[in-house]
């Protein structure tokens, strides 16, 4: 099977093309510098930039492949909202061109965790709410392994500083090192979250207005996948559990924004390593199941060791 991978030195993306690579299928990695992922017989880089070439060069890059899987991350800055969507919206109406006989590409579009809903609250996502954004946050606090992601993946500077600060006050407090330090670090970083600016990042913003472009769309093939909350770089065991719409938690019963026990959720959430979430996707690639769906994905996280989200070939 012959499968584009746009984004593939990401994270995820070079984790989707090595799987890909590993069971046999050609590659084509579409970016500004898809080389960087490495060489291989089976992979073939083509250079395009999403932000300022035409949907019709990008129909060329992408004739010819059976499968299009978007896994493009923008530049974090004060466009990412408007990059993102301008990007998918780009890649929809190229795929979109090529299934103009029904024959063109299956698109999996990679989404964020911000586009899952709370188990029982219809129509609310977990960017409606402040307290489901703070859980999500300790879930990265409480990990070295995603706090670790998190900095990668961000770069050096204040925020990635901040994610730090905050995990390891967080920590200190959890040991009964209750300093007026690590104490003001917690509560100043929760207070924000909880009665701050608005704390949602524009990239799952982004993500889940993308949503929009898929839901109900029948003029070619899509699949959305959107990580679950505690997803980062860890063991791959190739098994996993898939979700429909909603947040993976261990318990799915009616979450009441206002009066729930938050530590109860926090650890209900569910995970996956990115190279399981390259599993999942990849299984799809083959065996098409959930077109038109989506969804997300639990694993089991074997352990919480500092790595790198990154792979090459």
């Amino acid at each position: 099977m012959r499968c584009a991978v746009i984004g593939p030195t990401g994270s995820l993306g070079s984790h989707i093309c090595l799987e890909l690579l590993n069971r046999g299928h050609d590659v084509v990695g579409v970016s500004r510098s898809p080389e960087k992922l490495g060489r291989h017989e089976r992979y073939q880089p083509k250079s395009f930039d999403l932000a300022g070439g035409t949907i019709e060069d990008l129909e060329h890059v992408l004739k010819d492949v059976e499968v299009v899987v978007n896994a493009y991350n923008p530049p974090l800055d004060a466009n990412t909202y408007k990059t993102f969507l301008e990007a998918t919206r780009c890649i929809v109406k190229a795929v979109k061109s090529l299934n103009s006989d029904g024959k063109g590409p299956y698109l999996i579009q990679v989404g964020g965790t911000g586009s899952l809903e709370v188990p029982g609250r219809k129509h609310e996502t977990v960017l409606d709410s402040r307290r489901w954004w703070l859980t999500l946050r300790r879930t990265v606090g409480d990990s070295a392994a995603a706090t670790a992601h998190m900095v990668e993946r961000i770069g050096p500077g204040p925020v990635a500083q901040s994610f730090e600060e905050y995990r390891n006050a967080r920590l200190a407090v959890q040991a009964g090192q209750l300093t007026k330090i690590n104490q003001s670090k917690v509560e100043q970083t929760e207070d924000m979250i909880l009665h701050g600016p608005n704390p949602f990042p524009d990239l799952p913003l982004a993500a889940r207005a993308a949503l929009m472009m898929f839901e109900g769309n029948e003029s070619f093939k899509w699949l959305f996948v959107s990580p679950p909350a505690k997803y980062r770089p860890g063991v791959k065991t190739g098994k996993y559990e898939i979700w429909k719409d909603k947040i993976p938690m261990l318990s799915t019963s009616s979450v009441d924004t206002t009066t729930t026990d938050w530590d109860e959720v926090w650890h209900n959430l569910l995970g996956i390593s990115v190279a399981d979430l390259a599993v999942a996707i990849v299984d799809e690639v083959e065996v098409p199941q959930k077109v038109g769906v989506h969804w997300s994905a639990g694993g089991d996280l074997l352990d919480d060791v500092p790595r790198s989200g990154y792979v090459t070939i």
